[in-house]
Parts: structure tokens; C-alpha cells; sequence
């Protein structure tokens, strides 16, 4: 079982007993055999043909499940296998980590340093990018399309509007503000439900759905607005919970439309970044004293800021450059709560070095810190200045609080509750891929994660 605090073990423990009814009472009207005598994966003689629902959950932080109403995700954990080490990438911000997740790769390949950055090449700021043509490296999606799996993918980073001979065969064409978790996942159900009908009328009939992947807000903007030790974004793991009881339901229903004797449901839970609280805003133009500076841009996302020095009439020798790059570094660098590297300067192991959208200096702020244009100096109290009280963006290997949690579930046959230990996001492209067998895109060569069942028949 998910492991939680000592003194809310008992609470633990009751929440599970709940779960067991709950959970079976959504499960008995699916199917008579739902929880009949079945082998595993591993014991029958021919490979199971799989369809793996994917949903991420934005900004759970493991300790957020013993502190929420969680009886759904719970069951699953206790059924399937989990982590509460799930490390993101870093900077731990929403649309590098998603990215990771479906590419396989880091900052320096995929090509997406924040929720907005500054391509230099093109000249372009990007700010909550949605064009899948940004992406330097495949997502999971592409990959599974590329070799023949049927996809739909839904509010997922990057992949609305997708163009060309592998564009799956549904997606949303851009992100709408405003929409509850509830219908952006209606969206995804929908395009199920739709090609169930279609294919049902069909007389040769086609492949089903086999890669379905959503996006939850989840608890991540209450996290920001209140931080994570308040109680606003625990509630919203609980409504959260209460949503995923009726997605299970409803997931079953439909797998079951195409289901043959060895077919399998993989339903993966996963989250893009825990949530630390903050105390200190921060003004990125003060701390590099850029206030009246020409030709400098800066763009910064959660804790990490980039500054582009810009050449408009190509006047700039390479010694002047980095003249002006070290400076910067030295300037910034006073301040012992930011860190500043010129782009290859960066340590190796963040591989965030990307050639045109790393700025010209990066700098990082420390845990409790965040970029903001609302004070009016170097630095302001985050709570006089309205926020936000809650961030993420920082090294996962630094503060553990970046850390998420992901739980695996299969239909038919339980995995037993296995205990993942730590898991990274960039294992994951090739954990679906090994799952739907096919080969991974050529840059996600991390290993796959081992999600081994009991071999032992119920």
C-alpha cells in the first residue's frame, strides 16, 4: 500500500476498507467475471492485446494522499502497483515535465525549458505553447500512431492541433480555459464512445482505440494560490477521487465493447511535480539589474528565469558576448537564493543546455523563491503581494517535495499492490510503448519501468 504518515495510518487503513466497498460496487455492474478466476499476463501462452488510459493529475504531492479523502486511487494502489517517488524532470514546471513524460527525453532534446519560453532562432516567445511542431523530440502518442496504434489524446501538452500522416485520430484542436476536470475528460470519452459507434457500423471493422491519454487540473492552481500546507488543495484531490471513481466506471464499460478473452486495461495514474511553499517573490529584471537595459529579453517560468542578449544590427563579436554573460553571472550570482550559468555552464545532470530556447544566462532560484513582476525591488514577501504561496520548477533532486506519485491498475487480473520504490518521468515513454509492443522513439532510451505482478492466480 501507498506509504503515508504514522499517525494517519489507522485513518490509512479505514479509507481502504471503504475503498474495497466502493470499488466493488462500481465494478459489479461491468461484468459478472470482473473478478473471476483469471491468469496473469504471464501465465497465458499468447501476448495480451492491451489499451492503456492514461490520465495525469497536475501537481500531486505524495503527501497530499494521506491528507485527502483518496478511497478510489487508494484501491488502485492497493490492486495494482504505485509510486510515491515519482521524480520529475527538472525545472519541475507543468509543460517540461508533461513533455518528458511522452517524449522520454530532457530539456536539451525535447526543446520545452518552461510553460513560456523565447525561441532565439525564430525570434518568437512562446507562452503556454500548444503547437506540437515546437517538440525536438517524438511523444508517445506520434510513436504509437507512427507504428499502427490507434490514439486519442486529449488537453495533453503539445499535442492539440497535430498535422501529417501521424496525427492521431482524435485530439483537441486547442486548450479552453474555464473547462472542469470533469468535461475536459468527457472530451476523450466522447472520441471513445464516438469510434465505438463507428465501428460498430462498419463491416470490416477496425482497430480499437488502444493509447488514451487526458489531462486533470486537479489540486495544482489551489496549490499555487494557497500553498501546499493548506487545506483548498487536499479538498481538491478529494473531488478529484470522486471524478476518477466515475472514469473507472465508465472506462470499463467501454473496453469491454472490444474485448477478447486475452485483452487487458492498463489505466496509469501519474502527476508532473509536487509543490513547494513560497515565502519570496522575486523580480528578475532588479536581480540582474536590467531596469533601462536595451536589447536584453528575459521570460521566466516558476523558479527559473533565461536572459537572451540580442544582437539586432549583428554587432556583437563572440568576446563581447560572453563579456556580458559573465557579468551578468557575477551579478546575479551576489544573491545567495539564485544561481546563474551561462547556457553550457548549467549542470550536466538538469540537460537543459538547449541551443536556442535555454537563455544566454539561466539562473535558478532556491526552494521558496519564485519569479514575479510584483515587487518592486530584488525581492518582496509573497504573501503581501498576493501570491502565489505554492511553486514548483525546483530540482527534484534537491527537494524532495517535487516529487509525485503514479499508480498503474489493470483489468482483468490484479498486480497485488506492488511498490514501485523511485520512478522517473522519463521512463515512461518506453514503460507504454514496451505495454503497447512497439519500439520506443529512437531518443527515449530510458529504461522501462518493471511494474512485476504476483504470479499467483486468485
Amino acid at each position: 500500500m501507498m506509504r503515508i504518515e504514522a499517525n494517519r495510518f489507522h485513518v490509512f487503513l479505514a479509507t481502504l476498507v471503504l475503498a474495497g466497498f466502493v470499488f466493488s460496487l462500481m465494478l459489479a455492474g461491468e461484468r459478472a467475471t470482473a473478478y473471476a478466476e483469471v491468469a496473469t499476463a504471464e501465465e497465458r501462452s499468447d501476448t495480451p492485446r492491451r489499451t492503456i488510459l492514461w490520465l495525469s493529475i497536475d501537481g500531486i504531492r505524495p503527501d497530499y494522499i494521506g491528507r485527502a479523502e483518496t478511497p478510489t486511487m487508494d484501491r488502485m494502489a492497493q490492486e495494482g502497483a504505485y509510486s510515491t517517488q515519482f521524480v520529475p524532470v527538472y525545472p519541475s514546471l507543468t509543460f517540461p515535465s508533461h513533455v518528458s513524460k511522452a517524449t522520454g527525453t530532457k530539456v536539451r532534446e525535447h526543446g520545452v525549458p518552461g510553460n513560456s519560453f523565447i525561441d532565439a532562432e525564430s525570434g518568437r516567445m512562446h507562452r503556454y505553447p500548444w503547437n506540437p511542431e515546437l517538440l525536438g523530440s517524438e511523444p508517445i502518442w506520434t510513436t504509437a500512431k507512427r507504428q499502427g496504434v490507434r490514439v486519442a489524446v486529449y488537453d495533453w501538452p503539445l499535442s492539440h492541433s497535430q498535422k501529417g500522416d501521424y496525427a492521431t485520430d482524435y485530439h483537441g484542436e486547442r486548450y479552453i480555459r474555464g473547462l472542469s476536470d470533469s468535461q475536459r475528460l468527457d472530451q476523450l470519452f466522447d472520441a471513445w464512445e464516438k469510434d465505438l459507434r463507428e465501428r460498430e457500423e462498419e463491416e470490416e471493422k477496425r482497430e480499437p482505440l488502444r493509447l488514451l491519454m487526458g489531462y486533470i487540473v486537479g489540486p495544482d492552481s489551489l496549490g499555487h494560490q494557497h500553498g501546499p500546507d493548506a487545506q483548498p488543495p487536499i479538498d481538491k484531490l478529494g473531488e478529484v477521487d470522486l471524478l476518477l471513481r466515475s472514469v473507472m466506471t465508465r472506462a470499463l464499460r467501454l473496453f469491454e465493447h472490444t474485448r477478447q478473452d486475452n485483452d487487458e486495461l492498463i489505466v496509469m495514474l501519474t502527476t508532473d511535480h509536487g509543490m513547494s511553499e513560497v515565502h519570496s517573490l522575486v523580480n528578475i529584471n532588479y536581480l540582474a539589474d536590467l531596469e533601462g537595459v536595451r536589447n536584453v529579453e528575459t521570460v521566466t517560468s516558476g523558479n527559473t528565469g533565461h536572459i537572451f542578449i540580442q544582437d539586432p544590427d549583428d554587432s556583437l563579436s563572440d568576446r563581447d558576448r560572453q563579456a556580458k554573460v559573465r557579468e551578468l553571472v557575477q551579478r546575479i550570482n551576489q544573491h545567495d537564493f539564485a544561481r546563474a550559468f551561462a547556457r553550457d555552464d548549467a549542470p550536466e545532470q538538469w540537460q537543459i543546455n538547449h541551443p536556442t530556447r535555454t537563455g544566454d544566462v539561466f539562473v535558478n532560484l532556491e526552494k521558496g523563491y519564485t519569479f514575479s513582476s510584483r515587487p518592486r525591488g530584488v525581492t518582496g514577501p509573497a504573501r503581501e503581494l498576493g501570491g502565489p504561496l505554492g511553486m514548483h520548477g525546483y530540482d527534484p533532486r534537491e527537494t524532495d517535495e517535487m516529487n509525485g506519485i503514479m499508480i498503474v491498475w489493470r483489468y482483468p487480473g490484479k498486480i497485488g499492490g506492488v511498490d514501485l520504490g523511485r520512478v522517473h518521468a522519463t521512463q515512461l515513454h518506453a514503460t507504454v510503448a514496451q505495454w503497447l509492443d512497439i519500439e520506443p522513439a529512437e531518443k527515449a532510451r530510458e529504461e522501462p519501468v518493471r511494474v512485476q505482478p504476483r504470479l499467483r492466480r486468485r
